[in-house]
């Protein structure tokens, strides 16, 4: 997603919505969808920890007015008509909108699901290979960076054969420290799901801390409902909602740093809990540095009958099906950001007020492999 200045945030975008410009504007766009990423809504009682690491959620009141703008000035598609509208068999609305979410956690069955209903809305909830276990789980990635917080600032000379820790940077250091979770990131991307759980179990051993850590944390019901994964009863309670279930790898690892076959391992397609296999899938983290041509080429491989980026504006049948791109919703953007962002008008004035050489999020330029 390209930079929002403040000028355009708080008062051109506010400013533009309350004209109804967006609605005009997208009108002007045929055949042309408009893809959304949601990540899931805050549990009653979660206190935000970290922009890097909440940044993805926003509150249940801002998922209901955000819904009640798509309903009233655009016409939001459900996942069944999109695999339609893929095939030839649907043609798209004036102004459509599709909703989607990644990673499942519990919250979308809690939290987020009753929103959905109420508003009479489907969503595509793209899920990894955790949630069709019977016992909740956690993404580690997710799980590395509260590990990190839990063991504090320090100097920590901790070797691993996989990654290497020499210091652990204070929250004051936000910047900082989350640089050295995506580092960490990237090089236990390249490992197996064993090794980057023994990487995180002989971490908290070298700083001393407690194996309890984690259910200490969990023993709070918002912080549940905030980090566990769903397991597979309540993927069955989403499909009884009528929501779509689609794939996001088997442990959500960067791709583009996995070798073939384990790239390949963690594409497979498998089947939702009412036994149908998955049509659709999303590439965790979904950026130019975390996807590569060889993932579009896998996905495709794998039977999918399409793929989803996390960047890019709107969708059409010219493009890619393979690369498809959607807005990152975010807890800090205001309802006119959050119109001007699913219009596609922020994108499309991006493109001309700079006239960068950069390549265009339409249709990523995704590096080779």
């Amino acid at each position: 997603m390209l930079l929002v200045t403040p000028f355009l945030k708080h008062v051109v975008y506010p400013s533009l919505a309350r004209l109804g410009y967006f609605r005009k504007w997208r009108t002007k766009q045929p055949d042309q969808l408009t893809v959304l990423t949601y990540h899931g809504v805050f549990p009653e009682g979660y206190k935000a920890r970290s922009r890097f690491l909440d940044g993805n959620l926003i509150s249940k009141d801002r998922l209901r007015e955000q819904l009640r703008i798509l309903k009233c000035r655009y016409n939001v598609i459900a996942p069944e008509d999109f695999k339609r509208y893929l095939r030839g068999e649907f043609q798209l609305p004036s102004r459509a909108v599709m909703l989607t979410c990644d990673d499942g956690l519990a919250n979308v069955v809690t939290d987020m699901l009753p929103v959905l209903q109420d508003e009479g809305l489907k969503c595509l909830f793209f899920l990894t290979g955790a949630s069709f276990m019977d016992s909740p789980a956690m993404l580690w990635h997710e799980e590395l960076w509260l590990l990190l917080n839990v063991i504090g600032p320090r100097c920590l000379d901790f070797h691993h054969a996989s990654a290497s820790i020499q210091r652990i940077p204070s929250q004051e250091q936000e910047k900082d420290r989350h640089a050295l979770w995506w580092k960490l990131v990237h090089e236990l991307s390249k490992t197996a799901a064993a090794t980057r759980e023994q990487f995180m179990d002989e971490l908290r051993i070298a700083a001393g801390l407690s194996d309890t850590w984690k259910a200490n944390l969990l023993q709070d019901e918002a912080n549940r409902k905030r980090f566990q994964l769903l397991t597979v009863s309540q993927v069955a309670d989403l499909l009884h909602a009528g929501m779509t279930i689609g794939a996001h790898t088997s442990h959500h690892p960067v791709l583009a740093d996995c070798s073939a076959e384990v790239a390949k391992r963690e594409l497979s397609a498998f089947a939702a809990a009412d036994g149908k296999p998955l049509w659709a899938f999303a590439y965790p983290f979904g950026t130019e540095d975390t996807v590569s041509s060889r993932e579009l080429a896998l996905s495709e491989a794998a039977g999918y009958d399409c793929a989803f980026m996390n960047i890019g504006a709107g969708f059409s049948s010219a493009m890619h099906k393979f690369s498809i791109p959607r807005i990152h919703v975010t807890a800090d953007m205001n309802l006119g950001e959050f119109e001007a962002h699913a219009s596609a008008f922020h994108q499309y004035l991006q493109n001309k007020l700079r006239h960068s050489s950069l390549p265009t999020l339409h249709q990523p330029a995704l590096q080779q492999r």
